[in-house]
């Protein structure tokens, strides 16, 4: 009888094994539980640090961060702040002009100023947008009611007609389609080389007057051109 006893397992014992054996198989359901509720967790920490750092400039006075433009918000300063601008419009007798800007941003909301960098200028001379004058510069001021517009840093004329000339500011009237410079301005155009002390472009470039001790150098092709022209005059003159 005891040898029996003996040989068997105790089964108050085995009882308690297998209950140690259930809590450990447990274990999977617990940790399977846990990886779920990171998968919750997780992004959503990663959403509120993403939002800190965004939103931290806002609310920390203009300090240093994360600045994100905005073309319907005021930034930290009151202003509003655009990327790729662009404005648009035509004179009295419907001929377009437009003018872009890389950046943009006016003092306050209802301002008439808006200040531009990488600025773009465009003034058609006709309806057909044939033929224009197209301007550049670093920097420019925009005035929305009185479409004007006065350029800064590295002024780049251009003509559909071959002209090219660098200033360093230029006065922009763009229904009327003028523009003036008070700066020395240097360039080139299909018959020469040209340096003076300022310029107005009138008629949307059609007619250009440069002042102020110019100093002009002709291409040898437009001197032969010009020869030629002036010989010819001097045949039908003989004749």
């Amino acid at each position: 009888m005891s040898a029996e006893t003996g040989n068997a397992a105790p089964t108050g014992r085995l009882r308690y094994y297998r209950a140690r054996a259930g809590a450990a198989g447990g274990s999977p359901g617990r940790y399977s539980g846990f990886v779920g509720l990171m998968r919750y967790l997780l992004p959503a920490a990663a959403a509120a640090l993403l939002g800190l750092v965004v939103g931290w400039p806002l609310v920390s006075d203009g300090g240093e961060g994360i600045h994100i433009p905005l073309a319907t918000d005021a930034g930290i300063d009151g202003r509003l702040t655009m990327l790729n601008a662009s404005y648009q419009g035509t004179d009295a007798k419907n001929r377009p002009f437009a003018v872009r800007g890389e950046e943009a941003f006016q003092p306050e909301n209802d301002s008439p100023l808006v200040h531009l960098t990488g600025v773009e200028a465009d003034i058609f001379s006709d309806q057909t947008q044939d033929s224009m004058l197209a301007l550049s510069a670093n920097e420019g001021l925009y005035e929305r009611d009185a479409e004007r517009l006065d350029l800064t840093g590295d002024v780049t004329v251009r003509s559909e007609a071959g002209h090219e000339f660098i200033t360093t500011e230029a006065h922009i009237d763009l229904p009327a389609g003028v523009a003036k410079g008070h700066e020395p301005v240097s360039g080139k155009g299909p018959h020469g080389l040209l340096d003076a002390g300022n310029f107005a472009l009138l008629d949307r470039g059609q007619v250009m007057t440069f002042g102020g001790r110019v100093r002009v150098t002709l291409f040898p092709s437009a001197v032969q051109e010009l020869d030629g022209s002036l010989g010819g005059q001097t045949d039908e003159s003989r004749g």
